[in-house]
């Protein structure tokens, strides 16, 4: 059979008969249905939509790879697209797909309106999943869907995946920027407050959402606490999230005789929340030592336009007075593989983001073993335990930065201690076998009610 992106496949139906929503499991006869709700379109369904593949979501299409070797459950995907006439539905590599239009990058994009949620609606309708898994909450039709399902009876069906909460984000959104920056109108015809106020306003429709659901997968204890102070009688359940492959196959690969000396490699550095100016400002110390420091930043490259934008206007200025530059490099997106090369590269990664969750940069950094420094913030300190399997600091405290980093520059910790802490602890934490066994486990709840 071939499938509407005229690719050979498999029909993917496996027997199945539906048995409705509360139907359960029975072997050979009855799949358990799962719709995902996604923010992105993942990489392998781009060519579905006429798309360049992306290289985001990895931990979604990991998560993907494991589960559909499972033969108890099929699971059918729903993307977002900005061009209204590229909507489709289809089946490839095996699963339904689904998709609704949104335009993802607007800052219009703060409502669920009613056209939103029928979408939703009647995609939930034509698939009548069993479990409803929504990735994320940082944008409106994660309302929109929890919405949907609550008019078709299926609310206590939905679990929402957190990745990162807006709601919270936004709170630290501005921290350390000068005053003068803040209101500073850019290229892009916005200020960093009216990008604060953007995530403000998300926020919004995301802490309704958590109010509606009965349902969270989490993974640290920074997102168990935001979500029980938005819905104190939420059920959460413990999910890890599953690497991209190259990792796992390069585990503890990193080598400091290897390694380019001095070198910092930081994934992504292009709005405020990545906490670049922080960084700059404990380059600046280390620039005083270290003459040869290079700052290798992965990422869009907000220096790559003709006008700057207000936050790259701040971190030009920074890099002037740090005399670093010359020494700072943005090289644009990379893909797993080139993401693995810099971090066996680096002399170390540095996370100096102002508020995360789990990032899975830094998850991969850790099973690479690259030492590793990062903010204190989130849900950071579920994942490395100080001075064991990396060194955190506090965020607006970028001399403590240096100071870790000089440590590790200097050789004055036992460095091969520290890579085997860090690449047990990423086995552990990002173990395949156990994250997908945690979401299993959840759906399994979830379907009994």
């Amino acid at each position: 059979m071939r499938d509407s992106c005229g690719k050979d496949r498999d029909d993917g139906r496996g027997g199945h008969q539906r048995g409705g929503a509360s139907g359960g499991i029975l072997k050979g006869t009855i799949k358990m249905k799962i719709l995902w709700l996604c923010n992105i379109i993942l990489p392998d369904f781009c060519e579905c939509f006429d798309l360049n593949k992306t290289m985001a979501g990895g931990w979604i299409s990991g998560m993907l790879q494991e589960l559909e070797k499972r033969e108890d459950m099929q699971i059918a995907l729903c993307f977002p697209i900005i061009d209204e006439n590229r909507v489709k539905q289809g089946r490839f590599h095996g699963h339904q797909f689904f998709s609704f239009q949104c335009d993802l990058y607007s800052d219009d994009y703060i409502y669920a309106d009613e056209n939103l949620i029928i979408q939703m609606q009647k995609i939930v309708s034509d698939y009548e999943p069993d479990i409803i898994h929504i990735w994320g909450t940082e944008y409106p039709h994660t309302y929109g869907m929890v919405e949907a399902c609550k008019r078709e009876g299926l609310l206590n069906r939905v679990v929402i995946n957190i990745q990162g909460l807006v709601s919270i984000y936004s709170k630290h959104f501005l921290l350390g920027i000068p005053q003068r920056y803040i209101t500073k109108m850019d290229v892009e015809g916005t200020s960093l407050a009216q990008k604060k106020n953007l995530f403000v306003k998300r926020g919004i429709l995301e802490t309704k959402a958590i109010k509606n659901v009965k349902y969270v997968i989490g993974r640290t204890e920074w997102d168990r606490a935001c979500t029980y102070w938005i819905n104190p009688q939420i059920h959460y359940f413990f999910g890890g999230e599953i690497l991209r492959s190259v990792f796992y196959e390069n585990c503890g690969s990193w080598k400091e005789e290897s390694c380019r000396r001095h070198m910092i490699f930081v994934s992504q550095g292009d709005y405020s929340i990545k906490g670049m100016h922080f960084l700059l400002e404990g380059c600046k110390l280390l620039r005083q030592k270290y003459a040869d420091l290079q700052i290798i930043v992965a990422g869009r490259d907000i220096f790559c336009a003709g006008e700057l934008t207000t936050y790259a206007q701040l971190l030009k200025e920074l890099m002037r007075e740090g005399d670093l530059e010359g020494h700072v490099q943005f090289v644009g997106k990379k893909d797993e593989s080139q993401m693995c090369q810099y971090y066996q590269q680096a002399n170390v990664f540095v996370m100096p983001s102002v508020i995360e969750n789990s990032p899975n940069s830094l998850c991969e950094a850790l099973m690479t073993g690259v030492p590793v420094v990062a903010a204190n913030v989130g849900g950071i300190s579920s994942i490395i335990r100080h001075g064991k399997e990396g060194f955190l600091y506090q965020s607006d405290a970028p001399y403590m930065m240096a100071y870790y980093i000089d440590l590790i520059f200097a050789r004055k910790i036992d460095i091969e201690l520290l890579k085997v802490n860090e690449v047990n602890r990423a086995m552990e934490f990002n173990s395949v076998y156990k994250c997908s066994e945690q979401t299993m486990a959840a759906y399994h709840i979830i379907e009994k009610g």
